[in-house]
């Protein structure tokens, strides 16, 4: 359960040092060099059944260790579990140690799992709560995860004389959480032990791939124009669109989250995970899932800096085309801190799937205009925009989308409307 400190006039003398009986986080992600060699000489044919007992082979594993740090999300924001008789089955809160604040970051963040959070206390934290927290460190598959039986609150970060730092990411690359390896990537396992539960930012980092087709998107960023690559895992409510049934007081979406589509450049923050989730394949080996993940939590974690071009206002003929072509437009707009190198018109027809473009044409201020060739009669045709700015980033495929038909004598029977 938790107990409420009321008292810290001793305790602040010992703030950043393991009080007894203690571990460091370190300890707990500590992997030894002959492992980390190990991992390193497997590349592209690493042993993939093996990486559990290499990446996870320490006194730790299966013990009972109290660690003290600090809350990093907000146990309202889990939103992994399914939901069960008065809430969702667990949380998933990350918290870093406070040794941190004179040791370093590196190896002292970790994610609690409680499915005991109501007993246990943890669902009562919130960011910035320094608690002392004991439970097995129980790692499920190559996610590392420690669960927690008691969670003690001792107050904030500030009455420990922490400095806000102590919250802060560390800034990465893509690089240093997948090595690029052969066509794909792969955990860097050189780093894994530092990065493994942490805090980290990605700046100028740019969406490479996306998936919005259910309600569990998907997406790739890549800080280094996609030699390597970072893929997105959804254990916060924030963003995921699948979870209408939590409870009132839960951080569920108003609206359903849509990441930035390919082409985006964003700013992005969350905590490492080898959750063993590869939605694209780019893990090598192919089928492994042997790629690090990132997972933001708040909104703020997601900042786009600058976006692909923006297609708006793609028009349809004012009347049914008949012998001759007509000329389509649309608005088409770069980013500020971009510039529009080619803009065309993708049309593909009802006889011939083949795509064919024909080039735009400024007419005025952001629009532009397309001449749609004639067509047989009683051809349909399918058109689109496809603007490309000087970063190389597309608009999005088909959004929007038109169609009309060309009918040689017009409109000459119900069928004509109905088709």
């Amino acid at each position: 359960m938790v107990q409420r400190v009321t008292t810290l006039l001793t305790l602040l003398a010992f703030v950043v040092l393991p009080a007894l009986g203690q571990t460091t986080v370190r300890d707990i992600n500590a992997i030894s060099q002959d492992n980390v060699n190990q991992l390193e000489a497997g590349g592209a044919t690493i042993d993939v059944g093996a990486i559990p007992g290499l990446i996870y082979a320490n006194p730790t594993i299966g013990t009972d260790v109290t660690i003290r740090a600090v809350v990093m999300t907000d146990p309202f924001s889990s939103g992994l579990a399914n939901v069960g008789d008065g809430g969702p089955n667990r949380i998933h809160v990350y918290v870093r140690d406070i040794n941190a604040a004179t040791m370093g970051n590196e190896g002292m963040g970790i994610q609690l799992v409680d499915g005991n959070y109501q007993t246990s206390g943890l669902i009562n934290t919130t960011i910035g709560d320094v608690v002392d927290v004991t439970g097995q460190i129980s790692p499920f598959g190559t996610s590392m995860q420690m669960a927690p039986t008691t969670v003690t609150l001792l107050g904030s970060y500030t009455d420990f004389s922490l400095d806000a730092s102590i919250l802060e990411p560390v800034t990465i690359t893509t690089a240093d959480m997948n090595k690029a390896i052969d066509d794909g990537v792969q955990v860097n396992w050189t780093n894994f032990a530092d990065l493994n539960g942490q805090y980290v930012r990605l700046e100028g980092a740019t969406i490479m791939a996306r998936d919005i087709s259910t309600d569990r998107p998907d997406w790739l960023v890549s800080t280094d124009g996609g030699a390597t690559l970072a893929s997105f895992y959804d254990m916060s409510l924030r963003y995921r669109n699948d979870r209408s049934d939590y409870p009132s007081g839960w951080n569920t979406l108003d609206d359903d989250f849509v990441p930035p589509p390919p082409g985006a450049a964003v700013n992005l923050q969350g905590f490492v995970v080898f959750q063993g989730d590869d939605p694209f394949n780019r893990a090598i080996p192919q089928g492994s899932e042997a790629l690090l993940n990132i997972v933001p939590f708040a909104d703020s974690d997601l900042e786009i800096t600058q976006s692909p071009p923006a297609v708006s206002n793609l028009s349809r003929p004012d009347a049914v085309p008949t012998t001759s072509g007509v000329v389509i437009s649309a608005d088409v707009v770069a980013d500020q801190s971009r510039s529009l190198t080619s803009v065309d018109l993708v049309y593909v027809t009802s006889d011939d799937a083949t795509e064919r473009t024909v080039a735009g044409a400024v007419q005025s201020g952001d629009t532009y205009i397309f001449p749609l060739p004639v067509q047989s009669d009683g051809v349909f045709i399918t058109y689109w925009v496809r603007a490309v700015d000087n970063t190389g980033a597309m608009s999005i495929e088909r959004e929007p989308v038109a169609s009309t038909r060309f009918l040689t004598n017009g409109i000459t029977q119900v069928s004509h409307v109905q088709e």
